[in-house]
This record gives C-alpha cells, structure tokens and sequence, in this order.
C-alpha cells in the first residue's frame, strides 16, 4: 500500500476533556505539536506575529490556536496515525465507531467505557486493515514470480480476527443501547412524576368546579319548564315504570315549595318566580272536582 493510500488522523485518548478533544480534533494533524521535544508557543505556520494590533493575526494562527494550545497541554494524550482507506466491507464497522463516539451518554462512568472500547476498537480495525492490505500485496507478488501459494500466509487468524472485532463492535452497541434505555426510563419517570404533582392539584380543581356546574345545572333543569303551554309527554318517550311517590305527597311537596318561593315576596329570581306560577297552576290541575249531588233514587217497596 502506498503513502496515498493513507490519510493522517488523530486518535484522542478517552481521558482527555471532551472539550479539550473537540479543540485538538479540530486542528490538521499536520499543524499539531510535535510528539516529542519543545513545543513553542507559537509554530512557523502560525506566520510573524502583526508588529501592529490593527493589523489583525493570520487566519490560520486564529481558526487553530485554541486547539494547538490544548494539544501542547496534552501530549501524550493524542497520536497521529496513518489510517488506512478502508474498503467497502469495513465501512459498516468504521461507520458504527462512529455512531458510538457520537452517541449520548449521561452517565459518566458509561461514557468512558464507551470512548475507552471505541478507542481500542477503532485501533484495531485499522491494524486489520493494514495488515490485511499488506497480506494482499504479499499474495501478488507471489503470484507474478509464480511461487504458488504461501502457506504460511495467516489467512485463517486475519479472519477469526475480524469476526471478534465485529462480536465486540455489536457487544458495544447492545450496552449503549441498554444504558440509552435505562437513562430514558429514568427520564421518563421523573417526567411522569413531575407531571403527576402539576397535574393533580389541577385535576381535583376543576373536578370540584365541574361538580359545582353540574349541581347547577341539575337545579336549573330542575326548576321545570317557562313554556306554560308545553304537552304532557307521550307515554311512549315516558321512562321505564318505576316506583313513583302518592300524588298527595308531590302535591305537598309542591304547596311547601310555593310558600318557600313567595315567602322571597321580591326577593325572588324570576325563574322562581316562573316556576312558582307552574307549580300553582298545576296543583289547580291536580286539585278533585266538587262531588256534584245527585237526586235521591227511590226504591219501590214491596207491600207488606
């Protein structure tokens, strides 16, 4: 595999400050300080310094200082490496590191565990990829000097290899998976809880104001109609038989009802004093027809 076939990358050790790691990321590897030896306070790359203020500094030296800066507080806490270009079938697994790095953890103990596995596992595809790229250029060159096949060539353990950094890569996912869960049970749980202590207090409010409406309500259907001219209804619309109170008894109920409504005199609602002039004109109605006399029957008496 030739230089181009590389790309220059930056591996971000796990104890490193995720602040700190987005600055040092965000620098061109090439423009990093160097692994070993003294590192200045400002690179050739940054350009002179403006000998005035107004001048203003060179772009690069703006875009990446904050970053240069915190990679010369952590050396040894980033490398530069080589990463291979991965072909087509490694790409999956490239693309699932890079969900995981990207995935949201709370829990901090969980998210180092996260970015330390990644860290190894990112590692270790790239050195299977590498050392696969190698294996195959061993196996043209044996095939254009016609050597037959090398059987010494570690076909079966590059395979076996791969599998286990799939099995740790899908193990990885599953525990994100499960903490993610986990994390929103718990979110979802101090949500309903808090809702619950909202709600509740609001809930028997406007329980106890419905109760109100519907005692109103109640009384106000109960007060009969303001239409004095309306039908009785029908017997086929009446509800079902039931147990109805003496006549003499609704006729009590009633008269004690009248006197209670004009003892307000003016003082009185309308719709009480409506429902009084109803009432009265039903116990009219309700009152019996004098007994009209009746002419005496003689009865012929046999003669003794």
């Amino acid at each position: 595999m030739s230089q181009a076939d590389h790309v220059l990358h930056v591996l971000i050790d796990p104890l490193v400050s995720a602040e700190d790691a987005a600055l040092i990321a965000s620098v061109p590897p090439e423009l990093l300080p160097p692994p070993e030896g003294p590192v200045p306070d400002r690179p050739k790359w940054a350009g002179r310094p403006p000998k005035r203020r107004e001048q203003g500094d060179s772009y690069r030296w703006l875009c990446y200082r904050d970053g240069y800066r915190a990679a010369a507080r952590h050396r040894g806490g980033y490398r530069v490496v080589k990463k291979p270009v991965l072909w087509r079938e490694l790409e999956p697994y490239q693309e699932s590191l890079d969900r995981l790095t990207a995935a949201m953890i709370h829990d901090e103990v969980a998210r180092a565990t996260v970015r330390d596995e990644v860290w190894a596992l990112t590692q270790l595809l790239w050195s299977y990829a590498e050392l696969t790229a190698k294996v195959t250029v061993l196996e043209r060159q044996a095939d254009n000097i016609d050597a037959g096949p090398l059987s010494s060539v570690p076909a079966q353990p590059l395979d076996s290899a791969r599998s286990a950094i799939a099995d740790r890569i899908s193990r990885l996912e599953y525990y994100v998976q499960t903490v993610q869960a986990a994390e929103q049970a718990e979110l979802d749980a101090v949500e309903q809880e808090e809702r619950r202590t909202v709600l509740q207090p609001l809930l028997h409010d406007q329980a106890v104001q419905y109760g109100d409406q519907a005692l109103d309500l109640l009384a106000q259907a109960s007060v009969g109609s303001l239409a004095p001219n309306l039908p009785a209804p029908s017997p086929k619309v009446r509800a079902p038989a039931t147990a109805q109170p003496p006549a003499h008894d609704l006729r009590h109920r009633a008269d004690d009802l009248v006197e209670r409504i004009q003892a307000l005199g003016a003082d009185a609602p309308a719709e009480l004093a409506a429902a009084a002039r109803h009432l009265n004109a039903w116990l009219e109605d309700q009152r019996e027809p004098p007994t009209e006399l009746r002419p005496a029957i003689e009865v012929d008496r046999a003669p003794t």
